[in-house]
């Protein structure tokens, strides 16, 4: 190929090196938010600008036409990386994924391929003729139906960078703002500006014809202007970048709502915890998505609140959460929404529950303790029960001791374990089996009546008294029958004194005591 070399090529070529210079430089800090797109950006440029000084200087027509659809290797990309790079770099780089950028990308691509296949069909343009004016050849086009689809694609990558840019720059501190807004103004407006007054332009009296379009010109300013924003004055603000980033990172769950429940945003943890893709959940009312979490927010009648709540996930276990509510007021004092803080509290709340479960139960039957059967005894004695008749069975273990000192304190733990399964096994839903202590075990029922307690303390015995079992015993048991006046001490000093008559009159046997019998002067000496 030969040139004829004009002094409107210098620039061109100096602008090209400029943006190729940026390009390795930034590939070199490619790890910087948004640096890949601005390795992309700048390259584009690079090649648009060379290409541009290469057309202008070419002596033919076929030679010119070559490199006029070599710049729109540049044209198509530039746009699009500006876009994907003011989206990382305001901190949206959730819209910046492979798809999303490939769905962005599509319209530029076929640009190209229809730029490239343009004598077929005509869609960018149409050359209807041919001009020349020293140094310059003007190719005049109609221009095609996707040529405007394809410019109105490039202005909104430009004009929507720009914006999300301007957003970054409102949240940053005074004191980068000037600096900031400067180097803005030189990146986007200048490049913008030049392109739009090209588009309009009609210079040489050649109307219609491809005038010389100075935005190429304008990267040697524009292109080290974004890498020493980056790099150097920093206009992406440290405080609201590196927030971000913390509050995406943080083990916690953060989600914003708005007064009408409607999920604004939310952080990685809030998602995972809440079992929701981020990018599916934003938009959506916390009650689709949370129904418990929802509930607690709108019977909440304060500013804020901290509580627990239970999250059931898809098909995982319960977790519970500590939360805390708190409601987003604007400085006229209008509530805006509310800010949620979902901390993962199921490992305290199982140990909570451990701890409490061991409170009120026997370590090695697993049965109720003592002090849960005095809770239950008070609560079933108490004026809000009419389930029926309060019954308590105390039971001793006959022959316990012989096999300890025989067998060993092993064989005798087996044995109250296979006692506490077969009176478990035995007892119906409402009713408590416990272990009092020692061979001791007790049992809290309700009866229809006083005749029903010959059955169940028959049942209870043959519980006891399993012949099929390696360490067979029996059980002296006394059963005492509640009255409406009766006290928990009473009643279990009553079922306490029934058991020792059935062991006085020969054990493995039950005895009744019905409290309603008793002399009153003899209850309430039980009772005291």
């Amino acid at each position: 190929m030969t040139w004829d070399f004009t002094p409107f090529a210098v620039p061109l070529l100096i602008s090209a090196l400029v943006s190729a210079g940026v390009a390795i430089y930034t590939w070199r800090r490619r790890e910087t938010a948004g640096g890949l797109s601005l390795v992309v950006l700048s390259s584009g440029a690079a090649i648009w600008a060379l290409a541009d000084a290469l057309t202008i200087m070419s002596p033919t027509l076929d030679q010119y036409m070559f490199w006029w659809d070599f710049s729109y290797i540049g044209i198509a990309t530039v746009p699009t990386a500006w876009l994907a790079f003011a989206l990382e770099y305001s901190g949206n780089s959730r819209w910046t994924t492979k798809p999303r950028i490939g769905a962005l990308a599509v319209i530029p691509v076929v640009s190209l391929a229809l730029v490239w296949t343009e004598p077929l069909h005509g869609l960018m343009w149409t050359v209807e003729g041919i001009a020349t004016r020293d140094p310059f050849i003007f190719v005049n086009i109609e221009r095609g139906p996707w040529f405007w689809i394809f410019i109105v694609q490039v202005y909104c990558c430009v004009i929507i960078g720009a914006m999300l840019l301007t957003w970054l720059l409102s949240r940053s501190y005074r004191r980068h703002r000037n600096r900031a807004l400067a180097l803005i103004l030189l990146t986007v407006a200048l490049p913008t500006g030049v392109n739009i007054i090209h588009a309009l332009a009609r210079s040489y009296d050649y109307t219609g014809f491809r005038v010389l379009d100075l935005t190429p010109y304008t990267f040697a300013i524009s292109t080290p202007a974004i890498a020493v924003a980056i790099f150097r004055y920093r206009v992406q603000d440290f405080a609201t970048v590196a927030r971000d980033r913390v509050i995406e990172r943080i083990q916690d769950g953060i989600v914003l709502l708005d007064p009408q429940l409607v999920i604004l945003d939310i952080n990685a943890a809030g998602a995972r915890f809440l079992h929701s893709d981020k990018g599916a959940i934003i938009g959506m009312r916390l009650h689709q998505v949370a129904p418990a979490l929802s509930h607690r927010i709108e019977t909440a009648d304060y500013e804020a609140s901290h509580y627990e709540v239970a999250l059931n996930g898809r098909g995982s276990a319960e977790r519970w959460f500590d939360v805390r509510l708190s409601t987003i007021v604007n400085s006229k004092g209008i509530q805006g929404g509310y800010s949620l803080v979902l901390r993962d509290s199921t490992d305290r709340k199982q140990l909570e529950q451990q701890l409490e479960f061991q409170a009120r139960h026997d370590f090695l039957t697993g049965l109720a303790n003592r002090t849960l059967l005095e809770e239950e005894l008070e609560r079933r004695l108490g004026p809000a029960n009419q389930r029926g008749l309060v019954a308590l069975a105390f039971i001793d273990l006959d022959g316990f001791k012989e096999i300890n000192d025989r067998l060993g304190h092993q064989a005798g733990d087996e044995t109250l374990q296979e006692v506490a399964r077969r009176l478990e096994d035995a007892a119906t839903g409402t009713d408590v089996v416990a272990r009092w202590g020692g061979d001791e075990f007790a049992v809290l029922t309700q009866l229809p009546s006083a005749e029903a307690a010959q059955v169940w303390g028959t049942r209870l015995l043959a519980a006891c008294d399993d012949q099929a079992s390696e360490h067979q015993v029996t059980a002296s048991i006394g059963i005492a029958l509640a009255t409406p006046a009766c006290t928990s001490t009473g009643i279990i000093r009553q079922a306490d004194d029934g058991m020792y008559q059935a062991k006085r009159a020969g054990k493995s046997r039950h005895v009744i005591v019905d409290m309603s019998q008793l002399e009153p002067a003899e209850d309430d000496q039980l009772a005291s």
